[in-house]
């Protein structure tokens, strides 16, 4: 069962995350910025880090590999200026954060239907639990 107070306090670090460490380091993309208020980061990463899930640095998420700090992810997508209407590939993805973020970014236009975000996920552990995430 959801606890709705720790859903509240997980929004709330969400939102500072994005205000401090994001939009007053230069993103000004209403849309990135939008897409990263949406989506909740502590689902990408491991139980025991999930605590640490809106603080400005990457986080282990399993077999070697990291999260990626979300300042980068922000400043990533303003430079890619992805449309609704655009299709995306993303390659070497690992947790699945940047893909969920980009696929807000891509989001489906009225006009068409289907997925708009394919990840190439070379290691196999992380990929299940990227697609399970995303489903």
């Amino acid at each position: 069962m959801a606890n709705p107070k720790r859903e509240t306090d997980l929004n709330k670090a969400r939102d500072r995350m994005v205000d401090r460490h994001i939009a007053n380091r230069g993103v000004r993309d209403s849309r990135v910025l939008a897409a990263m208020r949406r989506i909740p980061r502590e689902a990408f990463v491991e139980e025991g880090a999930r605590e640490f899930a809106y603080e400005d640095s990457p986080l282990l998420i399993g077999e070697g590999q990291t999260i990626s700090q979300p300042y980068i992810v922000a400043l990533m997508f303003e430079a890619a200026e992805i449309d609704p209407d655009d299709w995306v590939l993303e390659v070497g993805v690992g947790s699945g954060y940047a893909a969920a973020v980009a696929a807000q970014l891509a989001a489906m236009s009225a006009a068409s239907s289907g997925t708009r975000v394919w990840s190439h996920r070379p290691r196999s552990g992380l990929m299940n639990s990227a697609t399970a995430i995303l489903a």
